[in-house]
């Protein structure tokens, strides 16, 4: 500051005295000293600022042909910044090459202008006195409508209006036929301009969070068009022109009011990315042409089945979210994804898995949520990699081709198979042994069944699985058997208001409860005694705290507390040193206990997606050993969609990125 102007006027009275002893008109040297001391603190209050836009500032944006007045609290835009190329300083019209700094000849047309994050409700008409413009970029203020006069930046390439309140557009705004960026998220529009499609140029367009309800025919004109974000519009459907728009590669439809998927979809050849959560799609057509798409995401929709061939038509998919649906079978075209690394089949009706998908490279395989037959629990909690295992190890082993032909050595050898894996796969299909009894007893002839009580007995027994989804507001005593060595209990979809004390009484042997869709207010202390339990899902209750004694649990895996009341994240979970899994979706969370979360050094699960989280920390990428992190449907603005969707690696890297020093 006031320093250096010392500095340098100091260093001019020292060249003052070096070419004293030189023949020097005595006036000259005084115009030079005045010309000096003007140039550092001549400029009086009135002169040096225009607004709150010092004029240090503006002499810079003159060579550099860029000026950056973000983050100012300017309520209108100077006047001098309209005509920064036209009213050129007295300074500048010097034709001395010793008197200044500044000459016209070293003067650049204003290429790029930022005016973010001010209070700015208007833009005025001057600005096309910058016909030179590159770059505007506007965004986070309070611009209700822009000037007719913005059609005459006719070298515009990049306009950011994100985050103000435009709801309209003026005429000329289509002119602007050099735009290759449109950046418009964040606003009131409620419909494009008929002749959108004129702007030819536009590679990447991003109207998230607006009111639109359909788009312009003329949008298939867009063909240079590579990334759209429609994200949290009102959008019931898409133009028969959609299909045009064959350069594109990101889509984001995210957030809509989407019945289906039009069958022109597929003729987008060009797709990489497509972003469908959280619409009303219950139909999809084939894409037929979209050999390209690598990430598909479909979840939080209504989706009862898929077309049996689908899959057929993505050799290159990577990544497939079909979470939150109502899916009960999949189509075995999904066996034809060789790329497929990632796939999400979370709350869906799913009751099994084909066993061959176990021989598929996945790397992340999620299951929660489904009534699952085939698989044990235990086998899905501990995560990908066991799930296939499991799936590879029931595959029937093939026979050899010369024994085909001899029946006698084909029985001996599927009862040998039999025998071998009858006690390995009782657990996950004693539904079938119910039916293999019921029609050995109708062989021998009984005229009656054995009763059901003792049909469930013989079950518990050997499986030692405890089950009970009626819709009970308890347990009917008949359902416990004493003395038994329960390993798992299934108490899902009752009324029940408190959590069995009964349950207790298998506190030895018990590892696995699934006492959620009840409708429970809180935990007995006496959870604490469970010391074998390493599966507990609570979800869909009405829960809002945990015991602290359940803090004790040493061989706790996985948590399950989604569709609770929970509004913070609870203390004594952070305490439970084996926990590797943390559901907690669909909750009232507001914040994220980072400091809790750094003590479980054994977390690698953490859901907590559709919550009122408005802020996340970025010391969150402190917690490294990560490999799922699920944020979305949340408040917060940062980190945007497109980070989330790279992963959760990548969302550590991001967040540790930002973090102050």
């Amino acid at each position: 500051g006031q320093g250096l102007k010392f500095l340098k006027l100091k260093k001019d009275l020292c060249q003052w005295k070096i070419i004293k002893g030189k023949k020097m008109n005595k006036r000259n040297v005084k115009k030079k000293f005045a010309q000096s001391f003007q140039g550092n603190f001549g400029k009086n209050d009135s002169d040096s600022k225009e607004g709150n836009v010092p004029y240090a500032i503006l002499k810079a944006a003159r060579h550099s042909g860029q000026l950056n007045l973000s983050g100012r609290s300017l309520t209108s835009v100077p006047d001098r910044v309209y005509r920064i190329n036209i009213d050129v300083p007295d300074e500048a019209k010097s034709t001395s090459m010793a008197d200044t700094d500044e000459r016209w000849w070293d003067q650049v047309d204003l290429r790029k202008l930022i005016l973010a994050s001010n209070q700015l409700s208007e833009i005025s008409g001057e600005i096309k006195n910058l016909p030179a413009l590159n770059v505007l970029d506007i965004h986070d203020n309070v611009i209700e409508k822009l000037p007719e006069e913005i059609g005459e930046l006719k070298e515009l390439s990049k306009l950011h209006l994100s985050h103000n309140k435009l709801s309209c557009f003026p005429n000329s705004f289509c002119n602007l036929v050099a735009l290759k960026s449109l950046l418009l998220s964040g606003n009131v529009i409620e419909k494009l301009p008929e002749d959108i499609g004129y702007l030819v140029n536009v590679e990447e367009l991003d109207l998230a969070q607006n009111k639109l309800t359909g788009l312009p025919e003329s949008i298939g004109n867009m063909k240079c068009l590579k990334k759209l974000n429609l994200t949290k519009n009102q959008i019931t459907d898409l133009p028969v022109t959609f299909e045009y728009l064959t350069g594109l590669r990101d889509l984001d439809l995210s957030s809509n009011k989407l019945t289906t998927l039009p069958s022109g979809f597929g003729k987008l050849t060009s797709l990489e990315i497509v972003e469908c959560r959280y619409n009303l799609i219950s139909s999809i057509s084939k894409f037929t042409e979209s050999a390209n798409i690598k990430q598909l995401f479909l979840g939080y929709n209504r989706l009862r089945e898929l077309p049996e061939d689908i899959f057929g038509d993505f050799p290159q998919l990577v990544s497939l979210d079909l979470r939150d649906n109502s899916i009960s079978k999949l189509p075995e075209s999904l066996l034809e994804l060789k790329m497929l690394e990632r796939i999400d089949l979370t709350n869906n009706n799913i009751s099994g898995l084909p066993y061959v998908l176990g021989h598929m490279k996945l790397k992340a395989l999620t299951l929660d949520g489904n009534p699952m037959r085939g698989i044990r629990r235990d086998i899905i909690a501990r995560g990908t990699q066991a799930i296939l295992e499991y799936l590879r190890s029931r595959m029937p082993i093939p026979e050899p081709k010369e024994e085909i032909v001899e029946s006698p050595k084909k029985s001996e050898t599927v009862a040998d198979n039999n025998s071998t894996n009858e006690s390995q796969i009782k657990p996950a299909r004693f539904d079938g042994e119910s039916k293999v009894q019921s029609s050995d007893a109708s062989k021998q002839n009984h005229p009656k069944e054995p009763s059901k009580a003792v049909v469930d007995q013989y079950l518990i027994a050997t499986t030692k699985v405890l089950t009970h989804n009626n819709g009970s507001s308890n347990i009917p005593e008949s359902v416990w058997l004493p003395g038994a060595k329960i390993s798992n209990i299934n108490f899902s979809k009752n009324t029940l208001s408190e959590f069995p004390s009964e349950i207790m009484q298998y506190k030895e042997s018990l590892s696995e409860i699934n006492i959620s869709h009840n409708r429970i207010t809180a935990l007995p202390a006496l959870i604490g005694d469970l010391s074998k339990l390493t599966f507990i899902d609570l979800s869909n209750n009405m829960l809002q705290a945990l015991p602290e004694e359940i803090k004790v649990l040493p061989h706790l895996l996985q948590i399950v507390l989604s569709f609770n009341r929970f509004t913070t994240m609870p203390k004594p979970m952070f305490e439970m040193k084996s926990l590797q899994t943390i559901l907690m979706a669909n909750n009232q969370l507001s914040d994220i206990d980072v400091d809790g979360l750094l003590q479980l050094k054994t977390v690698q699960t953490l859901d907590l997606s559709n919550n009122n989280i408005a802020r996340i920390p970025p010391q969150l990428g402190n917690v490294e050993w990560l490999k799922s992190l699920n944020l979305d449907g949340n408040s917060f603005r940062s980190p945007r969609p497109q980070i989330l969707m790279k992963g959760t690696q990548f969302i550590l890297g991001y967040l540790r990125d930002r973090i102050p020093t």
